[in-house]
């Protein structure tokens, strides 16, 4: 006949130490969902939020807000695709206008232009309008400014060339998470 030995048992949630377990000896609990707790506490996502795209050549960058949703990444590239295949299941990123999605990219997520005030301090301040608050490539001040009426037009001339629109659009959708960064094209995958 055996004896059951309660001190042993373990409460909903909780898991048994390993080492108790191993041992032999009676188990102490362990409450995992508290640890997951406090780690997703702990966890601080807030501070890498913004994205800095610098304009290359010229002391200004754009600051880019990262936390939109795959939903509206999708809509952006569905907006780029031609309007005949706007419908499908699958957007092939062969017939996506690469350009038209950088804009849309750059145009939904800059929250605020910046200037490298002095080149050798590398301090950066916010570009402000007559209102004071931060200026985006949407801003009628700018638009007005630069004597254009679209902020593809202003991006268009601040970036120059559509290759480095693109360019910055994609590390805005990697830093993301929406796109894969490129890091690894170092490595050769047949090794």
């Amino acid at each position: 006949m055996t004896t059951f030995d309660a001190s042993a048992m373990v409460a909903p949630g909780e898991v048994a130490a390993p080492s108790a377990v191993a041992n032999g000896a009676p188990a102490e609990t362990f409450d995992a969902l508290s640890m997951l707790r406090e780690q997703v506490a702990e966890r601080d996502d807030g501070e890498d939020d913004l994205c800095p795209i610098e304009v290359p050549g010229l002391g200004w960058r754009l600051m880019c807000d990262i936390t939109f949703p795959y939903s509206k990444y999708a809509a952006w590239q569905t907006a780029a695709l031609p309007k005949n295949q706007r419908n499908g299941r699958r957007v092939n990123p062969l017939k996506m206008d690469q350009t038209e999605l950088a804009f849309n990219v750059l145009l939904g997520t800059c929250v605020e232009l910046q200037y490298e005030r002095v080149a050798e301090s590398g301090d950066w301040e916010t570009l402000t309008g007559p209102d004071g608050a931060s200026m985006t490539p949407a801003s009628d001040a700018l638009l007005r400014r630069f004597n254009v009426v679209d902020p593809r037009s202003f991006l268009r001339s601040l970036f120059g060339r559509e290759a480095r629109l693109v360019e910055a659009s994609q590390r805005v959708a990697a830093k993301a998470g929406w796109l894969e960064d490129g890091e690894d094209d170092d490595e050769d995958p047949t090794v």
